[in-house]
């Protein structure tokens, strides 16, 4: 049964059964996105479109291109795609903010298979979609006994044991 705990960044280098969910940024799709940018860096009703498009079609089939306002945000520059990204979380905020939660959930229900503890990058406000799916959570310091990495237990009477019927015979 997987575990969550919530932190501030994301531990690095990951060890077996650990998985790691960011805050909701929607990189990916901007980047699936970037070819229908218009020139100048700046947003486009079209291109904002889009953007929502691909991201409904990935985490809910009810957020479409249509269903954000895009004209709020149209013309706004930007430098890079995480600036692109804090552009689109807040349009997505203030149009159809129930996005967030299904973002978390598709990553929790696409996690990798034998996962043991997931880290999540975010505030503990955006944490039901792990009770909604039966996930507890656990503290820090509880992190190493769920990986299995406890500390074995000396076999000192089964050795001792061992020791005296080899030297009787």
């Amino acid at each position: 049964m997987s575990k969550f705990v919530v932190v501030p960044e994301a531990p690095k280098p990951l060890r077996a059964g650990e998985y790691v969910i960011e805050r909701p940024n929607f990189v990916e799709e901007i980047r699936e996105n970037m070819s229908k940018a218009p020139r100048g860096n700046k947003t486009a009703t079209g291109f904002l479109r889009s953007i929502a498009g691909a991201i409904g079609d990935k985490y809910d089939k009810e957020l479409t291109a249509w269903t954000v306002k895009t004209h709020n945000y149209e013309g706004r520059h930007y430098a890079n795609e995480y600036e692109l990204s804090a552009i689109v979380c807040e349009m997505l905020r203030a149009s159809y903010p129930s996005i967030f939660k299904k973002y978390v959930d598709f990553k929790i229900r696409n996690r990798p298979m034998n996962v043991k503890v997931i880290y999540y990058v975010g505030d503990w406000t955006e944490t039901t979609p792990f009770f909604d799916n039966g996930i507890d959570s656990i503290a820090l310091k509880d992190i190493e006994a769920e990986l299995g990495a406890k500390a074995k237990k000396p076999l000192t009477k089964n050795v001792e044991d061992a020791d005296q019927k080899s030297a009787s015979v």
